[in-house]
């Protein structure tokens, strides 16, 4: 049978293409790793870091709590094949906390919350937030991190008595992008190269972010608010922020009526001037405590309820932050005046 000239030629073209495919991903080429990430806001970093090689899963939705999450029968699943499961720690994601030890087998486990360099913070008590703190902008060590003055730049994580908050300081994110293109490397080494670019890009990314976000909440100094549950004083210190009250300890028990009369009466004479609420709680006691104060309810969230998971969340939630503080503690003109 005789071939023409032309029909060879695309053959040979189509074998060569079929050839690149099987380079590319037949049974010599590395498959990416199956990644679990617990969180949105820690997802979002794994999946920066991963750009280019795989997608990792998420087991908590935006819109819900890590405090109170069940795992899913799928979730069980995808932890048992992962090769990588990346969480924050006990204190935080107590829905993984006894699974993990039976269900991750051959993988390895990420614990953020121990990040070498980690800047960690103890719980506070409500006498913290009498008084209403406020943390100092940290000085810089000459190479893009941040350190407060006088602080241990490591202190071990054993989920008790710690603030599991930890991504919402900017510098503690960047550690961690260190830390999960580490990881990544050791389970994939064909692709460690990749992994340390995207994490230095993210570092870059976030310290530039860090700066713009310090610049523009400055002016919002000690302008005194209250949240929902103490979830915030990362962002609060990282910023000079000063938080003077939190509704409830524990997001996942209702504040009784002492504790909200108690916050109600310091609004109202203090000139608290916000009262900031999570998308993942109810509204209906914030409106009870501002009632006729004067103070704003704003909307804070942690955790990106609002933002399609991915690379841009992390970034776009400490962006929306800034904006839901700037906006609820602007100055209020008062009737008649011009400022």
């Amino acid at each position: 049978m005789l071939i023409s000239m032309p029909t060879f030629r695309r053959a040979r073209g189509f074998k060569a293409l079929l050839a690149l495919v099987v380079l590319a991903f037949g049974p010599g080429a590395a498959a990416a790793p199956t990644v679990v990430a617990s969180i949105a806001p820690v997802h979002s970093l794994v999946a920066a870091v991963m750009q280019g090689v795989g997608v990792p899963r998420l087991l908590v939705p935006g819109g819900s709590s890590p405090h109170a999450h069940a795992l899913r029968p799928s979730d069980a699943r995808a932890i048992e094949s992962a090769t990588l499961l990346v969480w924050v720690g006990p204190g935080l994601e107590n829905f993984l906390a006894r699974p993990i030890t039976s269900l991750v087998r051959e993988g390895e486990v990420l614990r953020l919350a121990d990040t070498e360099g980690l800047h960690l913070l103890p719980l506070r008590d409500d006498h913290d937030h009498e008084h209403g703190h406020a943390g100092n902008r940290r000085q810089g060590d000459g190479h893009g991190n941040q350190q407060e003055p006088g602080g241990d730049a490591h202190v071990a994580a054993a989920g008790t008595g710690i603030d599991m908050h930890v991504w919402l300081d900017p510098a503690n994110a960047q550690r961690m992008a260190a830390s999960i293109g580490a990881a990544l490397a050791r389970i994939d080494p064909a692709n460690a190269a990749s992994y340390a670019d995207n994490a230095a890009v993210l570092r870059e990314r976030i310290a530039a972010l860090d700066e713009r976000i310090a610049d523009e909440l400055a002016p919002l100094a000690g302008r005194r608010f209250v949240v929902f549950h103490d979830g915030f004083q990362y962002f609060e210190k990282r910023y000079g922020l000063a938080s003077a009250g939190v509704l409830t300890v524990n997001p996942e028990v209702p504040p009784g009526a002492e504790r909200v009369r108690r916050l109600r009466s310091r609004i109202a004479t203090t000139g608290i001037g916000c009262v900031f609420v999570e998308p993942q709680f109810p509204i209906a006691i914030a409106e009870t405590l501002v009632e006729g104060s004067g103070a704003r309810i704003g909307r804070i969230d942690p955790l990106g309820a609002d933002l399609a998971p991915g690379a841009e969340l992390y970034p776009r939630l400490l962006e929306a932050m800034a904006g839901s503080f700037r906006d609820c503690l602007a100055p209020v003109a008062l009737p008649g005046r011009r400022d």
